[in-house]
């Protein structure tokens, strides 16, 4: 049997997509040569190529002959529409609406996009962002359109500029970033111009990088992104294209898989600092057994003040809002844990595991097992 030879030349900073080929490379005898420099390897002949398209000329050259010489190609990137490749990429449009029902699910009513560069990539989630965002239309922030190339690697100056825009929208702001690593960005900027993270300003970013998320002062919360899914379904294509099967008339295009909420977005938009201490004060009691009328005690004031501050400055009733943050919290250790489903009960107010399954039920469409199954994904 001839073993098929496969050119990888899709970057280094995407393991969990690698970890996608490598499962189908192995499963199909693959003999694979991955490029991790941003070159083009000179005289290779194989059988397909998975690549990553970016700004590169060399390598954008290079596919151009690869097609003209008849060697199948798939593109993880969409960063050259103009080109006609076979792809599979992440369904950028859906990420941005994502992001703009986390927000709005989060009650925020102004937001801002921030990016480091700006590709067709980027003008996808921000156009779908835009348009499903219900509030005042977001800014923009783009790095690229501020300064010169030559000065875009000056971090004082990010931050000095970061800082003068976000200083002057109104809090509290909800920032969607383009990737988790400028979610760091916006994380370090606000740091260094005394916003805090995420009372004034919340802060989302794609692609659940824990590496990055989760090893910050504020961890940061985080579209999951498919790209293990993504790895796999294009190297499936590109050993339908050796097989001399037709490429696909439109970009395959995998959804995101939900939001993995994390501190930087953990925080209801809200102005007044009151109900601002109530939420904090539900969200810190969840495994607890309480209503309306214990907490408004807790404050010193009457369960009727307490429903007319949420109604008003919500548009809830307190036990709504008790039972969104306890759903939110089983999510998020559903997705992030391996605990059973008795322990997450304990540990969100429910009285066991059965309890809490109907529940979540109720408000999800789905079991907690569905949903923990789906999150692994």
């Amino acid at each position: 049997m001839k073993h098929r030879s496969i050119l990888l030349q899709i970057g280094v900073a995407t393991h969990q997509r690698q970890r996608g080929i490598a499962r189908f490379a192995r499963e199909h005898g693959w003999h694979v040569m991955a490029e991790d420099r941003p070159s083009p390897p000179r005289g290779w002949r194989g059988d397909g190529a998975l690549v990553t398209l970016r700004d590169d000329p060399s390598l954008l050259r290079y596919v151009k002959r690869l097609l003209r010489d008849g060697v199948p190609v798939v593109d993880f990137s969409f960063c050259h529409p103009e080109l006609q490749l076979p792809r599979v990429v992440g369904d950028h449009a859906a990420i941005g609406r994502l992001a703009a029902a986390h927000f709005a699910e989060n009650r925020f009513s102004h937001a801002a996009w921030f990016s480091t560069g700006w590709t067709h990539v980027h003008n996808l989630r921000w156009e779908a962002f835009r348009a499903a965002w219900r509030g005042e239309p977001p800014a923009r922030l783009v790095w690229t359109d501020a300064v010169s190339p030559r000065r875009f690697d000056d971090w004082s100056a990010l931050v000095a500029w970061l800082g003068r825009h976000l200083a002057r929208l109104p809090k509290p702001l909800a920032v969607f970033a383009y990737n988790d690593f400028d979610a760091v960005r916006i994380l370090n900027a606000c740091s260094d111009n005394g916003f805090s993270v995420p009372e004034e300003i919340a802060i989302l970013g794609v692609d659940d990088n824990r590496l990055v998320c989760e090893n910050q002062t504020v961890t940061i919360s985080s579209i999951r992104h498919r790209l293990e899914r993504i790895g796999y379904a294009g190297a499936a294509l590109l050993e339908r294209l050796m097989d001399g099967g037709a490429p696909p008339a439109a970009p395959i295009a995998v959804p995101p898989d939900g939001v993995v909420v994390r501190q930087s977005s953990d925080v209801l938009g809200v102005k007044d600092a009151f109900l601002r201490d109530v939420l904090d004060y539900i969200r810190g009691h969840l495994d607890r057994s309480f209503g309306i009328k214990g907490i408004a005690a807790h404050f010193g004031v009457s369960a009727s003040t307490l429903a007319r501050i949420f109604a008003t400055g919500l548009n809830t009733t307190v036990p709504q809002e008790i039972a969104r943050q306890r759903i939110a919290r089983v999510k998020l250790l559903l997705a992030n844990t391996e605990k059973p489903l008795a322990e997450i009960a304990a540990e969100t107010g429910f009285c066991h595991a059965a309890h809490l399954s109907n529940a979540f039920r109720r408000h999800t469409g789905q079991s907690p097992g569905a949903y923990r199954a789906a999150a692994a994904d």
